[in-house]
């Protein structure tokens, strides 16, 4: 990460959220997850041919969430219907 960058936000985030409650300051990032997905390595017998199919696209996103607070919510699942 540049270090201005960095020092920018430092700077002016105070200013930025000046104004809001602690409660409405939300942090939220996702993670994805191949569940049906196979490794793409495989211990195999030396001379035995490794296989693989297509890989799987079966996949769920989880979005988790916390407030400035240190409340924390349950990971929600996201998936197709």
């Amino acid at each position: 990460m540049d270090e201005n960058v960095v020092n920018h936000w430092k700077h002016n985030l105070p200013n930025i959220i000046q104004g809001y409650d602690t409660r409405d300051i939300w942090n939220v990032d996702e993670i994805g997850l191949f569940w049906k997905g196979v490794p793409n390595r495989n211990l195999v017998l030396q001379g035995e041919k490794c296989k693989a199919d297509k890989l799987a696209t079966e996949r769920f996103t989880i979005p988790l969430l916390c407030l400035a607070t240190g409340e924390k919510f349950k990971p929600l699942v996201i998936s197709k219907s």
